[in-house]
C-alpha cells in the first residue's frame, strides 16, 4: 500500500543518483505536477560503462499540460523504438495510478502497457534532461531469455501500441511500432543465445 503522495520505482539490482531523490521533492513541490521524468543510464552485466537511456525530448526542461503535447511527445514516444515507457525514470502521483495494475498475463513489456494507461491519465508531465536513475543489466534475468511466450506477448503489445496510434492518429509511428516488435523478438533470441538458459520460472 502506498503512504506517500508520490512514488518511484527501484528495482533490487538498480541505484539512484545520490541526490535523485533532492531533486524529484524539490521539482514536485516547486511545479504542483503528476510525473516528474528523468533520464537514466543501463549497464550490460559483462560491462562498467554506462549507456544512456535518454527521453527523445530531454535536451531541456518540458512541461507537458496539455493533450495536444502529451500526443505530440508522450505518446509518440511510447510508440517509438526509444527507450522510454520503462519503469524506473519516472516520480508519479500516487493517485494518477491507483487501481492501475501490472498484467500478470504476460511476462515482457508489462511495464510499458503500465506506463501507457498511467500517462494518459495524467494532467501535468515535467521532463527534465537529469540521469537519476541507473538500470543494471542481470545476466541472470528473465529479460536476458528466451521464451516463446514471450514473442506472444510482444504480440499482444503491438496490439495495443497500435491501437493508440489509430485512437490519437499517429499513423507515421506504425512503422516504428513494427521495427520496435521486431528488434524486441531478435533481442529476446539473442538473449538466450548469449547466456544460454531459459529462466527457470518460466519453463
Amino acid at each position: 500500500m502506498v503512504q506517500g503522495d508520490y512514488v518511484i520505482f527501484l528495482d533490487a539490482d538498480d541505484e539512484l543518483h545520490k541526490s535523485a531523490l533532492e531533486i524529484i521533492a524539490k521539482l514536485i513541490q516547486s511545479n504542483h505536477i503528476d510525473i516528474l521524468v528523468y533520464n537514466t543510464a543501463r549497464s550490460p552485466f559483462d560491462s562498467v560503462d554506462l549507456i544512456p537511456f535518454t527521453v527523445p525530448f530531454s535536451d531541456s526542461q518540458l512541461l507537458i499540460d496539455s493533450e495536444e503535447l502529451k500526443v505530440k511527445y508522450i505518446y509518440s514516444a511510447l510508440l517509438s523504438d526509444v527507450s522510454f515507457g520503462i519503469i524506473g525514470n519516472y516520480a508519479v502521483r500516487a493517485s494518477v495510478i491507483n487501481n492501475i495494475r501490472f498484467r500478470k498475463d504476460i511476462i515482457i513489456c508489462e511495464d510499458l502497457l503500465f506506463d501507457i494507461e498511467m500517462y494518459t491519465r495524467a494532467d501535468s508531465i515535467l521532463c527534465i534532461p537529469d540521469y537519476l536513475y541507473f538500470y543494471r543489466d542481470n545476466a541472470d534475468g528473465c529479460v536476458n531469455s528466451f521464451n516463446y511466450k514471450k514473442i506472444e506477448d510482444l504480440k499482444k503489445v503491438f496490439d495495443i501500441r497500435k491501437s493508440l496510434i489509430e485512437k490519437y492518429g499517429l499513423k507515421g509511428n506504425y512503422e516504428l511500432i513494427l521495427k520496435s516488435f521486431c528488434g524486441y523478438v531478435i533481442y529476446s533470441y539473442l538473449g538466450f543465445i548469449q547466456n544460454r538458459k531459459l529462466c527457470k520460472e518460466y519453463v
